[in-house]
């Protein structure tokens, strides 16, 4: 699929050429929410530090 999609558009243009351009807005938003669940977890999980004594 990489030879017959010239644009750049990384997902979004391969979720066009396969299913449309109403299926690009789902997407969209799964992937907006899934990005930031992933940097809510990373967050919690690498910005606590125990305290020390």
């Amino acid at each position: 699929m990489g030879r017959s999609i010239t644009n750049a558009g990384a997902f979004h243009a391969y979720i066009t050429h396969g299913l449309g351009s109403v299926a690009v807005v789902g997407a969209a938003f799964i992937e907006l929410i899934s990005y930031n669940a992933m940097q809510i977890d990373r967050h919690g999980r690498f910005g606590f530090t125990p305290p020390t004594s």
